[in-house]
């Protein structure tokens, strides 16, 4: 007999198969742009790229359909800026990391600047102060070297 532990947050299991599949769709992303941008295979990683924002897209419905709504509006809101690495690829940028280590940079200088209690922040203003840190990165990192 298999167990769930369900709760607040819905049942493990589901969570853990979701986030599973999600996880092999990343990956699936990052390998195929890691070998054809040798090649210069710029239909195969187009396709990989609308490939993985389909099915991030059904992922996301699951997502609704068994309750872990705010994830899903996550998914639906980040599914352009997961794909932007192989995007910028495509373009010739080099350089380009789709490891974790800018994007924990990223959020540590977000959140110096958004942990006073006595501010508040709209989402649009969080989504443009995002975008400015964004910008700064890629000039300073990527168009000097």
């Amino acid at each position: 007999m298999s167990s769930f532990i369900c709760g607040r947050w819905g049942c493990l299991r589901i969570s853990v198969a979701i986030s599973e599949r999600v996880e092999e769709v990343l990956w699936a992303l990052c390998n195929s742009t890691l070998k054809h941008v040798g090649y210069g295979d710029v239909k195969v990683l187009l396709w990989r790229v609308d490939w993985t924002l389909e099915q991030l897209k059904k992922i996301s419905c699951v997502l609704f359909l068994v309750g872990f709504d705010s994830v899903g509006r996550f998914i639906c809101n980040a599914v352009n800026y997961i794909v932007t690495f192989v995007r910028l690829v495509i373009k010739g940028v080099s350089g380009v990391s789709f490891c974790s280590d800018l994007v924990e940079r990223l959020v540590g200088e977000i959140a110096k600047r958004v942990k006073h209690e006595w501010m508040y922040w709209s989402e649009c203003g969080l989504e443009n102060l995002l975008n400015i840190f964004l910008i700064r990165i890629v000039i300073n990192g990527f168009m000097v070297s």
